[in-house]
């Protein structure tokens, strides 16, 4: 039996306070985009678990949360194929955009270290 968005989005915040107890780093990035138009039922439903997950982990201290999804979206809110071909995974470009998101933070991360 599936378990409903409700019982996951528990499920997924458990397991990552359970994980940022483990570490000397706490980077917590929010889940990519999917599929090339902002109205698209995966986007949305993602775009609602970021909100819900992040919502909850901004209490925490020691923490950095990174939400880059606007970073792989077009001025108009949709995807182009030359970030992510198939709208799921990352092309050299998706890499690109997402290293170059993240350095800054992880390089405060370090430094503070």
């Amino acid at each position: 039996m599936a378990k409903s968005p409700g019982c996951l989005l528990f499920d997924l915040d458990r397991f990552l306070r359970k994980q940022i107890k483990k570490r000397r780093y706490k980077l917590i990035l929010s889940l990519f985009p999917r599929r090339k138009t902002p109205d698209d039922v995966q986007r949305v439903g993602i775009g609602e678990i970021n909100n819900e997950i992040f919502k909850s982990l901004q209490k925490l201290e020691n923490i950095s949360l990174l939400d880059i999804t606007a970073a792989f979206l077009n001025p108009d809110k949709t995807m182009s194929p030359e970030v992510m071909n198939d709208f799921v995974h990352p092309t050299v470009q998706g890499y690109r955009i997402w290293a170059e998101n993240m350095e800054p933070v992880l390089a405060a991360l370090l430094a503070g270290a």
